[in-house]
């Protein structure tokens, strides 16, 4: 019980909006177009409706939100060791890593914008949180 603990914690320290997927990442768009098979690359690189003029940088991990205040990312079993961020260009966040086997939250950076590189130690069941700052 523990763990479901330290995770309704971090789910209720949400936006009071609550969380909606963020619909420019790559998890979301495959997942609208029923699967990996039904994509192609040019469908996952082209810029989102809003997103055209961005500096260009992906996000790949499912992701939820409040659009230009709170993001909630879940690598789930991948297990990167670095992460670009993707928040919106011109808005500045704080980086938390999450280790939700550990129950532990890192502050990896204090402030951080679009095109950024984050890196840490690759392990299962991580979460990216960017907190808007500005």
């Amino acid at each position: 019980m523990p763990r479901i603990a330290f995770l309704r914690k971090i789910l209720e320290a949400r936006p009071d909006e609550g969380l909606d997927p963020v619909k420019s990442t790559g998890a979301y768009r495959i997942a609208m177009m029923g699967g990996l098979d039904n994509v192609t690359l040019e469908q996952l690189f082209v810029p989102p409706e809003g997103e055209d003029g961005w500096s260009p940088a992906m996000a790949w991990w499912p992701t939820a939100g409040q659009l230009h205040r709170y993001y909630l990312s879940y690598f789930g079993e991948n297990q990167p060791s670095e992460a670009v961020v993707t928040v919106p260009p011109n808005e500045r966040y704080s980086a938390t890593l999450i280790d939700t086997w550990e129950m532990t939250e890192t502050l990896l950076s204090p402030s951080v914008q679009r095109g950024d590189v984050l890196n840490f130690a690759p392990k299962p069941y991580l979460a990216l949180l960017f907190k808007r700052i500005d």
